[in-house]
């Protein structure tokens, strides 16, 4: 494996099919399991990264195909990398608890909560 470009936070490596991220420094062992639960969840929803393993320190993670987001925004395209953040931003908002979008279906389930056919 190989170090990672861009892997600010963790030690990152890869070999073109597997990322192994370690956790170090202040509040790792938080970071990592914040990292699987979400990676984890949102997998079949969102383009992330299939966990392949865990330990205590580390993250196997399967390799995403695509653009890191750091050579996009050194490539000049920082526009269409914040537009797309914002976007999701905005998804992220509508379907977080007590988000409009989870308003908006918890009153449409209520109404029609006795409807029969």
């Amino acid at each position: 494996m190989r170090p990672m470009k861009h892997g600010y936070t963790n030690r990152t490596f890869g070999d073109g099919a597997v990322v192994r991220k370690t956790y170090e420094g202040p509040d790792a062992a938080l970071r990592l399991h914040r990292e699987r639960a979400l990676l984890t969840a949102l997998r079949g929803l969102l383009p992330v990264p299939p966990v392949r393993a865990a330990s205590a320190d580390a993250l196997s993670l399967g390799q995403v195909a695509g653009v890191r987001g750091q050579e996009l925004l050194d490539a000049g395209q920082a526009p269409a990398v914040l537009a797309a953040c914002g976007e999701m931003r905005r998804f992220c908002e509508r379907w977080e608890p007590g988000g409009p979008g989870v308003r908006q279906w918890e009153e449409r389930a209520a109404a029609t909560a006795g409807w029969t056919e």
